[in-house]
């Protein structure tokens, strides 16, 4: 999901196109943008060889319908979450799917992130680090650019309920209550 994303959207889509595994797909919801994302993501389309679908919001519906919007246009059997500003590393994919193979009664992978600042220097401390020291445990650590899940979930996934909190805690509360969720240590992005 996109929306005036122009400062990082084109080092996110580089992190996705320099995979060791490419993707099958990228789907990208544009919910309104006034700056000049679109024309960056057209401009990267021009240079890739990913198929890319586009999904442009006439108006501003919020991040919560522009992940729904994407995510239900999503064609591939495992679906990688990703905000515009993420950067992933280059084994994210490969070391997702592995997990996948491994371990067939996961519906839904979350993996650690390293925070940065806007230059990407490291400040130290991963997600995982910081949801520890506020809850002790990982049950709320629901954090939907390191999801990744698999296309059957979406029966349902897809409504989210009108008046929840964030799609990403729908998406958990639901492999929570399955028993498929599976919190990956490694720092993929």
């Amino acid at each position: 999901a996109t929306y005036n994303g122009e400062k990082f959207i084109l080092e996110q889509l580089n992190s996705i196109n320099n995979q060791s595994i490419k993707p099958e797909e990228i789907v990208i919801c544009d919910d309104a943008s006034k700056d000049d994302t679109f024309k960056i993501i057209n401009n990267f389309i021009n240079n890739v060889n990913i198929s890319i679908k586009i999904i442009k919001h006439k108006k501003n519906l919020g991040y919560h319908r522009a992940f729904e919007t994407a995510i239900k246009n999503c064609s591939g059997d495992i679906i990688f979450i990703s905000d515009q500003d993420d950067v992933w590393f280059k084994k994210k994919i490969e070391n997702t799917i592995k997990i996948f193979d491994e371990k067939k009664n996961i519906n839904l992978i979350i993996n650690d992130s390293i925070f940065t600042d806007e230059k990407l220097s490291s400040l130290q401390i991963t997600k995982i680090e910081i949801y520890k020291k506020l809850y002790n445990n990982l049950n709320y650590y629901i954090a939907g650019c390191n999801c990744a899940f698999k296309k059957k979930l979406l029966d349902l996934y897809i409504p989210f309920p009108k008046n929840f909190i964030a799609y990403d805690y729908w998406l958990n509360k639901i492999a929570i209550s399955l028993g498929s969720r599976f919190v990956n240590f490694n720092v993929l992005q």
